[in-house]
């Protein structure tokens, strides 16, 4: 599938689902969530006392009638969430096929689910941010090659929520990672995007493995059973550290498989069951 393909069928798809709301406050402006401030909802919030330069309009003039106290109704705030979506351009995200159109799917699709609830998804490319028409225009242009640090971009936003889009497999600066994309979020979800093969490798005999990230690394294995029984049982723990470090730090994991070679209509629900198994979005 062509770029443009997965993109219009993550749009198309997108449609069917939503963001669930935020445990905690989100900043943006006024949408769909309730805050824990006071605001303009319909939803009543609280009473307080009467100031000047109040809106006279939501005096109480019942309990005034009653007991000549003037006092204001409040209403529970809503907001909008500023959603941020991190993508790692690390080379190891197109090591291959599907796993690269998976992550432009995985992209396009969370850009469309969060607009069905009025959120507002900014794409945060390394020191580049890009939101509204110019989210999916960028990923059109994406080139999964960038080995520059992947916790190194711009300033996120205080109280936003935040989906980050990664392999996760590295180990250096791995935890200052996690912890630089959870710190000052609402909420932030690690979303560990694998091809089939990094999750269950079936690969058998004499192979030379080059570094995707630095070709100048390389190494001969014979692999066979206990090697990739051995490779099963670290990376299951790499992802256990993950997900310890994440909750630890107010956020979340959740795993993604994609095919290795050829990624189809099938590959994308996959994904969606996988995201509404996980919690990560919800039918609208």
């Amino acid at each position: 599938m062509q770029r443009t393909e997965i993109i219009n069928l993550a749009s198309s798809l997108a449609k069917s689902y939503c963001l669930p709301p935020p445990a905690r406050q989100a900043r943006g402006r006024a949408g769909v969530y309730t805050g824990s401030g006071s605001g303009s909802s319909i939803d009543f919030h609280d009473f307080r006392e009467y100031q000047p330069g109040d809106d006279l309009r939501r005096i109480d003039w019942r309990a005034y009638a009653r007991n000549g106290s003037m006092m204001l109704k409040l209403y529970r705030e809503e907001v909008s969430p500023l959603v941020e979506i991190i993508v790692d351009l690390s080379s190891s995200m197109s090591l291959h096929p599907a796993k690269e159109q998976g992550a432009i799917f995985l992209l396009a699709f969370l850009a469309g689910t969060l607009r069905n609830t009025e959120s507002r998804p900014v794409l945060v490319c390394g020191k580049k941010r890009f939101t509204g028409g110019a989210f999916e225009e960028e990923l059109l242009r994406l080139n999964f090659d960038d080995n520059e640090d992947f916790s190194t971009h711009q300033p996120l936003i205080n109280n936003s929520l935040r989906f980050v889009i990664s392999d996760f497999l590295f180990e250096e600066k791995l935890d200052h990672c996690l912890q630089t994309h959870c710190a000052g979020s609402a909420a932030t979800c690690n979303l560990m995007l694998l091809s089939k093969s990094e999750k269950s490798p079936e690969l058998f005999g004499g192979y030379r493995l080059t570094n995707c990230e630095n070709p100048s690394e390389r190494s001969d294995l014979r692999i066979n059973h206990s090697l990739i029984e051995a490779y099963r049982q670290r990376l299951d723990k790499h992802q256990a550290h993950i997900a310890e470090t994440s909750f630890r730090c107010g956020g979340r994991l959740a795993e993604l498989i994609t095919p290795d070679k050829a990624f189809t209509t099938d590959s994308a629900n996959e994904i969606i069951n996988a995201l509404l198994m996980q919690e990560v979005v919800a039918i609208a």
